[in-house]
Formats: structure tokens, C-alpha cells, sequence
């Protein structure tokens, strides 16, 4: 992954490329995804990843989502071809059926001709009104 970087890790329920080359991203989550109850099975979850790259050709990208346990809920491997003039490209990964079974911080692993490192993180709630904050801050300290 010699002069590539993930500039930009997105997760959202849907991310397309248009026939345009723009990219369309809907639902957007911030580093919170409050979840009204689970265990949840979502019909539609994406990762979009923007690299910043002067390649052409990659022969091995794979990324995993990791559970709280460090289980992987998706491991996905493939080879990827982009053509950027700017050096930024935007990739869409569409998941369907994404499981989360439990609260807690799971993470969204990346390798791109490289071995595989965690590029974001995130955190799973159960959106029960009462108490959030607290449990927002019991969550992200790892309690």
C-alpha cells in the first residue's frame, strides 16, 4: 500500500458510485450508531472508504468488521483497479443482512496490499432514552 492511504472511513446504510462517478451515501451514521433494539439484523449496511493513492492497481483489498469480541461479523477479500485523476477515489461496500448482536465498539479493518489494520471504530447502542450519556461513556472507556 505504498503511497496509498484511507483518507476517509464512512459507515451509512447505503453507498453507491452513479454513472457519473459521484458517490451517493444515505444514512449516514456518526461514531455512534443507536440501534432501538437488539440483537438487529440491518437489511442494508455500507462502508465507504475514500483513498488517497497516486496506484492505479491493487492485488489484494480486504476488509473485515470486528464485534466487540474481535469476531469478524464480514471478511470480504478481492482485487481492486481505480483510475482518479485528482489521487482521491471513493469505494463504496455495500453488506446486506449485517448483523449486531450486542452494544459495544467494533471496528472496520482495511488492507490494501498490506496486512489488514483497524481504520475506524465504532460504537453500537441500544437507543433507550434514559441513562445515555452514561452508558455512552461506560461503552467508550470499555465497561
Amino acid at each position: 500500500m505504498k503511497n496509498t492511504k484511507v483518507a476517509s472511513c464512512i459507515i451509512c446504510d447505503i453507498a453507491r458510485k452513479e454513472s457519473g462517478g459521484k458517490d451517493i451515501l444515505i444514512g449516514v451514521y456518526s461514531t455512534y450508531m443507536k440501534i432501538k433494539s437488539l440483537p438487529v439484523v440491518l437489511p442494508n449496511f455500507a462502508v465507504w472508504i475514500e483513498l488517497q493513492t497516486e496506484e492505479t492497481q491493487f492485488d489484494s483489498l480486504e476488509i473485515s468488521i470486528l464485534d466487540p469480541d474481535n469476531k469478524p461479523l464480514v471478511n470480504a477479500k478481492g482485487k481492486l483497479e481505480i483510475t482518479s485523476e485528482t489521487g482521491y477515489v471513493g469505494i463504496p461496500m455495500q453488506f446486506a443482512n449485517m448483523p449486531f448482536q450486542k452494544t459495544g465498539k467494533y471496528k472496520i479493518q482495511i488492507g490494501i496490499d498490506s496486512p489488514i489494520k483497524t481504520v475506524k471504530e465504532f460504537f453500537v447502542l441500544e437507543d433507550v432514552k434514559a441513562g445515555t450519556k452514561k452508558r455512552i461513556k461506560k461503552i467508550a472507556a470499555g465497561k
